[in-house]
């Protein structure tokens, strides 16, 4: 649960952390589902990196055929 996504077009935007033990801190991840179109999904995925920095890791654009 939490507040909905802050973009318009966003319908989901989830986010959480995993421990790396070889730099001994946590990074994040966050994943968005959006639909920029009718017929048209988004799915974007991000690594966090410990300062907060977001790096684009996977993006997968799904379109509706006639």
């Amino acid at each position: 649960e939490g507040p909905p996504p802050a973009e318009a077009d966003a319908l989901l935007d989830v986010r959480g952390r995993y421990y790396v033990k070889e730099v001994d801190a946590y990074w994040g991840w966050r994943t968005v589902l959006r639909m920029p179109a009718a017929g048209a999904l988004r799915l974007e995925m991000f690594n966090i990196d410990p300062a907060g920095t977001e790096y684009p890791a996977v993006e997968v654009v799904l379109t509706r055929r006639a």
